[in-house]
């Protein structure tokens, strides 16, 4: 797809933001690779257990975007199969490190897939976009209520957001032409994460989150059962809903949902 930016002002100011981050991105996602994985219940131990979980989420996606002035808002609304077909490449890694009741998250998703999209009134007939998102997620926990089968902790964190739209508008009572633009920008976020056991190898697990500071309001809500295989390999799968609501002030927007099925192996290290 062929794509020029909105102005060479805008074009400027957004590849001097991407430069600013460009430095430091590699060791964001370094870090979250190699941290360990999502928070399952740990007894009380002396040393830091560790684990890492790569996870396959299939999200439908759904919603408005826009990138940045002179651009319309358009709107989204696509499967998962209609994302996977067009889908360039995607990654999803989560990890953490646990010692008695306090523990370190992370998560990293990154996604770059093309998509139809519809347009408000008639001077665009519709739109192709290249979303290019990545979503880095860094964290805390805590153990507030224990007991032989079950587990609840206290969470908070960070999660940050690079996003970048190239859109191709199809002439409609105008004529057709490329808009491009993107933001970044970091969310405080805060929730419950538990887990309880309903037999020797079965367990549910979950988390909710929500927060809002660069997005107005973001939420994170998952649900799911837990199988352990063996002592160092856990299969998780469940639902997993997102949304995040962003409007900069400068024409950028991006509030979409996604929710769908997701599937993990945790490997405890």
């Amino acid at each position: 797809m062929h794509r020029k930016n909105l102005s060479e002002t805008h074009r400027s100011s957004h590849l001097g933001k991407r430069t600013q981050i460009a430095a430091w991105k590699p060791a964001v996602a370094l870090v979250l690779t190699f941290a360990p994985l999502s928070g399952q219940a740990q007894e009380a131990a002396s040393e830091w257990d560790f684990g890492l979980t790569p996870y396959l989420w299939m999200p439908s996606l759904n919603g408005d975007v826009s990138p940045g002035p002179r651009a319309p808002t358009l709107g989204v609304d696509a499967s998962f199969s209609d994302l996977l077909d067009e889908l360039e490449i995607g990654f999803m890694i989560a990890g953490s490190a646990t010692k008695d009741r306090f523990g370190i998250f992370g998560d990293l998703q990154y996604f770059d897939f093309d998509s139809n999209a519809s347009t408000p009134g008639p001077a665009f007939s519709s739109a192709v976009i290249d979303t290019d998102i990545l979503i880095a997620t860094l964290g805390t926990e805590y153990v507030a209520l224990a007991t032989q089968t079950s587990e609840l902790k206290l969470v908070v964190g960070f999660r940050y957001y690079d996003v970048s739209i190239d859109g191709s508008l199809r002439a409609g009572t105008v004529p057709g032409r490329e808009v491009s633009g993107g933001d970044e920008w970091l969310d405080g976020i805060f929730g419950l994460r538990g887990r309880s056991s309903v037999s020797e190898d079965w367990y549910v697990t979950g988390w909710a989150f929500v927060g809002g500071g660069g997005s107005d309001f973001t939420s994170d809500v998952f649900g799911g059962f837990g199988y352990r295989v063996s002592d160092t390999l856990d299969v998780v799968g469940g639902y997993r809903y997102f949304s995040v609501d962003r409007e900069d002030g400068d024409g950028f927007v991006y509030e979409v949902e996604q929710h769908g099925l997701l599937i993990g192996v945790k490997f405890k290290l």
